[in-house]
């Protein structure tokens, strides 16, 4: 469920407005100068105190429990740290006094000294509490456009470096500082949250919210006043994202692979896997002629018990059509293994193509062999066969049951308002993924790339 404000309107994406690189330096720069001066007013003796409370709630939310002579640097994991920290506490943290920002505790003390300018940054602070941005799209070297998660306003955010480490539709933790209508990141910098993670970020700040609405009447005041919460949060789903790993029930990572190959010889392939032990057949349909149009086998394991009796143990799927045939699994491992038992058990019956990973956010982090030679690219003949087999392969996709929508098509899916929501989710994630692969300078970026808009006309879906 997503929270909306009403009476804002979401903002037409188009080219950012042209600004002259000398104002968006001096607004810049004013926002650098104001947040230092901030930090020392909201680090002075004066607010001891309120240092203190700020290092209980920040561990607080975060399992750990000061004593006494618990504040000093030693409970932070790293410089790191330390520096978000005190960017939270200038410029977000809710003093207990008096029930503000050290940005507006700091502007209305030096409201007479201040320039026009620099009110208008200490005002966009309280104006806009770290929140969660959707990245809509990434303008390389100049800054990105970002919609409110629980907001719905998009704006044009200038920050080169930034824009260079962000992909559509990446999820970000940050705050945003506004002068003369133009917005910059503040200073506590970004969390970059991968795509998969909006469902669990969404429900986790919803169920906040409904703890807290008798204290908050939206989703943006609650961001303001329980921003130690919130971040506390966030920093524990990127934890556990980056520590789980998913394994199948073997104990190898989680990567679905479909493996493509063409049986040279129908009748002989038919013979063979009559013989075969670890495919079993499921399904098998005829032509009118009497030619094999359809068979599904599964591929399983056999280990010999003590008592010599013998157990299956599920490993795979393969559907075979026609001269196709598709062998499914859910490993590296497997994918290699039962490359290797098709070649040996078929031969020259049967013709290896390529395997498709269809998942690659499980794939180990370190580099790994490719199933093909990216080299082989090169050759325009292989390429051209290569994207016929995947336009096949995503042509099926959308009549696919997909685990991560609940096992069931995309085209079923999109018939309820919530299976719409989650295969736009899932295409969100496979339209970032590209423009990862892409960025990266992958060779196979541009063959192997996921047709969302294809299949988002195909499903009439709109981003």
């Amino acid at each position: 469920m997503i929270f909306q404000e009403s009476g804002r309107k979401e903002r037409r994406i188009g080219k950012p407005a042209p600004v002259l690189n000398y104002n968006l330096f001096r607004y810049r720069r004013a926002v650098l100068s104001l947040h230092g001066k901030v930090s020392a007013y909201a680090v002075s003796d004066r607010f001891f105190q309120e240092y203190e409370l700020a290092l209980c709630e920040y561990f607080e939310w975060r399992d750990i429990i000061l004593g006494d002579d618990d504040f000093s640097e030693d409970l932070f994991q790293g410089e790191g740290e330390i520096s978000r920290f005190l960017a939270w506490y200038s410029l977000y943290f809710i003093t207990d006094e008096h029930k503000k920002t050290f940005p507006e505790l700091f502007a209305a003390l030096r409201r007479r000294k201040l320039s026009q300018l620099e009110r208008e940054i200490l005002d966009s602070y309280a104006h806009n509490p770290l929140g969660f941005y959707e990245v809509k799209k990434v303008v390389p070297g100049r800054g990105m456009y970002l919609r409110e998660l629980f907001g719905g306003e998009t704006r044009f955010v200038h920050d080169p470096p930034a824009s260079r480490a962000v992909f559509t539709w990446d999820i970000l933790f940050t705050g945003i500082v506004g002068a003369r209508g133009l917005f910059f990141l503040s200073d506590f910098g970004m969390i970059v949250i991968p795509p998969r993670l909006k469902a669990i970020v969404e429900g986790g700040i919803c169920s906040i919210y409904r703890t807290q609405r008798k204290n908050s009447k939206e989703i943006r005041q609650l961001l303001r006043y329980k921003s130690a919460e919130v971040f506390a949060f966030v920093q524990n789903v990127i934890e556990d994202y980056e520590s789980f790993h998913v394994k199948n029930s073997e104990g190898d990572p989680l990567l679905f692979s479909t493996l493509h190959c063409k049986i040279e010889d129908p009748a002989a392939f038919l013979e063979t896997v009559k013989k075969t032990s670890i495919f079993i057949q499921d399904h098998i349909e005829y032509s009118a002629t009497g030619d094999l149009a359809r068979a599904d086998y599964i591929w399983v394991k056999r280990d010999r018990k003590k008592d010599l009796s013998w157990e299956s143990a599920t490993q795979g799927i393969i559907f075979v059509e026609g001269d196709r045939l598709r062998a499914k699994c859910n490993s590296r491992f497997r994918a290699e293994k039962l490359k290797a038992i098709l070649a040996g058990v078929f031969g020259k019956t049967l013709s290896y193509e390529c395997t498709v990973f269809e998942d690659q956010q499980f794939a180990p982090a370190e580099p790994q062999a490719p199933i093909f030679d990216e080299e082989l690219l090169e050759c325009g003949e292989l390429r051209d066969v290569l994207k016929e087999i995947l336009a096949k392969h995503y042509d099926k996709w959308t009549d696919e049951r997909l685990p991560a929508i609940g096992n069931i098509s995309p085209r079923e899916a999109v018939k309820s308002p919530l299976g719409r929501l989650r295969v736009n989710d899932l295409l969100k994630e496979l339209e970032n993924r590209n423009e990862r692969a892409v960025r990266r300078g992958s060779k196979t970026a541009g063959v192997m790339a996921f047709p969302v808009q294809r299949i988002r006309e195909k499903l009439n879906l709109r981003d």
